[in-house]
């Protein structure tokens, strides 16, 4: 919508908009009406292990009450991601971009007893309009195959979408900041055939979006047991579920990279008027991710971990196709060899910062160990979530000082996204040099 709008003029993408947001009111009020009328159905479909499980029945008969509660967001879903995508078009990305932070913290206001609740929750009420391809497909796909196949159960599942859910929050809010107002941004140089300006844009746009995202997966990374120990440990949820979550969140986490990579791709294949190259390259992972779940689990054994694994590989495989594509397709980006250095001095942060976070970690964990009150369990959770922030301000500092020193980015990275965000106009033609 977004990268239609930017090429139409004003009162042509205004009269668009409104018949597409009519549409979509119409569609989503016969889907959402279908839910309403038809919950058990659909839960059935969807969790058929809720109807074999002894305790299924009460699960079952909350999770259809919760559905019927969640249908106005059917209807509201598609007009929603249109006038993000109208705003966007037009320049305002303001409300786009702090719209899962306005939804999160009605969340937290509303639950903020039920840190579990809240999580979820914050997690699906993220506008995941620009998180095209096949990732959320993926992720409902192996909940089916986790249903059908005897060998995985409900904790598999359950650890599953906690370890998902750790991964997308960030990702989902990554993803709302900086690829939604980039997407008209690429539709600019297209309208001028600038193609050498396009692929400059979509460079600097991958590396601002690695030096955002992968700070904070170095740092979860390393922190990742004492997270989880604070958000989900307590009641069932012992140190066997943490562990688990903790091992699908690392196989997860190596697929975030190519995640918020293949929005960007996707939005230029947009931009460039080709959506049937995105739409069958999504569908083949998926199909790639059916045949590798069932592998993963039948043959081979690897449990939960291998359908996280399968997920990351199918969006890493999916990434290098379309960079391969749009290569075809666009001339001026840069070579594989040329996108060596680059990636080497990421890495290299990586591994810093993971260091820095590990070892600042258990250093404030021991010393502070000792100040904690075995009957005081509210100061030790602020004492906990204090070493955490300090370890993971450590692990930040680890990540940019040599990202600086080696002149990946320095303070001109910052200067960009403040550029492309806010000040679009001001975007001036970006050097091909990292």
């Amino acid at each position: 919508m977004s990268t239609t709008l930017s090429k139409l003029p004003e009162e042509r993408g205004k009269k668009l908009f409104q018949h597409l947001t009519t549409i979509m009111f119409l569609v989503g009020g016969v889907v959402g009406a279908f839910v309403y009328i038809f919950p058990d159905f659909v839960v059935q479909i969807y969790a058929p292990g809720l109807w074999i499980m002894a305790e299924g029945q009460i699960i079952r008969e909350i999770a259809i009450k919760q559905l019927k509660m969640m249908t106005p967001c059917i209807v509201l879903a598609g007009p929603v991601g249109l006038g993000f995508g109208y705003m966007s078009a037009q320049g305002n990305d303001v409300l786009p971009c702090i719209s899962p932070a306005l939804s999160s913290s009605l969340v937290i206001a509303s639950v903020s007893d039920d840190i579990e609740l809240f999580l979820f929750l914050a997690w699906a009420c993220y506008p995941n309009y620009v998180y095209t391809g096949s990732s959320n497909t993926n992720k409902h796909l192996q909940c089916l195959v986790c249903a059908l196949t005897s060998r995985l159960n409900g904790y598999f599942s359950a650890g599953l979408s906690y370890a998902y859910l750790l991964v997308i929050a960030p990702l989902g809010a990554l993803s709302s900041i900086t690829v939604l107002p980039l997407v008209p941004k690429f539709s600019k140089p297209v309208k001028t055939s600038s193609w050498e300006s396009l692929a400059n844009d979509l460079e600097r746009a991958l590396l601002l979006c690695m030096v955002l995202l992968l700070p904070i997966f170095s740092v979860m990374r390393s922190l990742v047991e004492p997270i989880i120990h604070i958000l989900f440990e307590r009641c069932e949820f012992d140190s066997s579920a943490s562990a688990l979550v903790s091992s699908l969140f690392l196989a997860y986490s190596l697929g975030t990279p190519f995640f918020i990579a293949k929005d960007l791709l996707v939005a230029v294949f947009y931009a460039l008027g080709d959506g049937k190259r995105p739409f069958l390259v999504s569908a083949g992972a998926v199909a790639l991710n059916a045949v590798l779940d069932w592998l993963s689990v039948s043959r081979f054994n690897l449990g939960a971990k291998g359908l996280a694994l399968s997920t990351s590989f199918t969006a890493a495989l999916s990434v290098l196709i379309l960079f391969h594509l749009l290569k075809r397709k666009l001339s001026g980006l840069s070579s594989y060899a040329a996108m060596i250095y680059p990636t080497t001095l990421l890495l290299i942060c990586c591994i810093t910062s993971n260091i820095t976070t590990s070892v600042a970690y258990n250093l404030m964990h021991v010393s502070v160990a000792s100040t904690l009150l075995s009957s005081n369990n509210r100061y030790n959770l602020m004492m906990e979530l204090f070493t955490l922030l300090m370890a993971g301000a450590f692990g930040l500092i680890g990540f940019f000082v040599p990202a600086v020193l080696l002149h990946l980015c320095g303070f001109e990275l910052a200067r960009d996204l403040y550029r492309m965000l806010i000040m679009p106009q001001s975007l001036t033609p970006m050097t091909k040099s990292f």
